[in-house]
């Protein structure tokens, strides 16, 4: 599929003491190691480290939701993606620090027990400045291959949104803690 908009941003337009405040909540949760895919069932293997090394954890309190959710729809909007969605999955808190990254992924490769939903849209946000760390880059590839550094996405506070089909990684962060979330929109397969 060609795309006139292959990501969506909003620069800067959550406040910064919400960035902090989420990174502080989730510290106080049990982290966990990020797998790849839905591996819940089979374990995490030592070889996945090659793919992804992240820690992660699950969020699902209103107070972050309702900052997010206007983004997914003004997004969907104003890219011109116009996709049916009907729902979410919960937000997903990621570390990324000495060596974390997560290779070339789709979010849609994955397959969340969500009734036969689909993840349509994708949202990250940075929640510390790009210049706490060393590598860690957003990087998205268009339908012709091309990669696209995502500036925004080392902006704290910063929204993007992309169609969860397109795929994506984040290079290794050399130094620093990358700290970020995640939420993919969920709604019926794509015709």
């Amino acid at each position: 599929m060609i795309l006139k908009n292959y990501n969506w941003n909003f620069q800067n337009c959550l406040p910064l003491n919400f960035c902090d405040h989420v990174i502080k909540y989730a510290k106080e949760q049990q982290f966990m190691t990020g797998m790849i895919g839905n591996k819940k069932d089979k374990g995490f293997d030592e070889e996945d480290l090659i793919i992804r090394k992240s820690e992660i954890v699950w969020l699902n309190e209103p107070w972050i939701h309702r900052h997010l959710h206007p983004f997914v729809f003004h997004a969907n909007r104003n890219a011109g993606w116009n996709f049916e969605y009907h729902g979410h999955e919960n937000i997903q808190f990621t570390k990324y620090v000495d060596d974390g990254h997560y290779d070339w992924h789709a979010d849609m490769d994955v397959e969340p027990p969500n009734h036969g939903a689909v993840r349509k849209l994708s949202m990250t946000i940075p929640l510390v400045d790009g210049s706490e760390y060393e590598g860690g880059d957003f990087v998205i590839k268009n339908s012709f291959g091309e990669e696209i550094i995502i500036k925004e996405a080392r902006q704290k506070g910063s929204v993007i949104v992309f169609p969860s089909f397109l795929l994506h990684k984040v290079t290794p962060v050399t130094a620093g803690t990358r700290y970020s979330l995640v939420m993919w929109t969920l709604g019926r397969p794509f015709n």
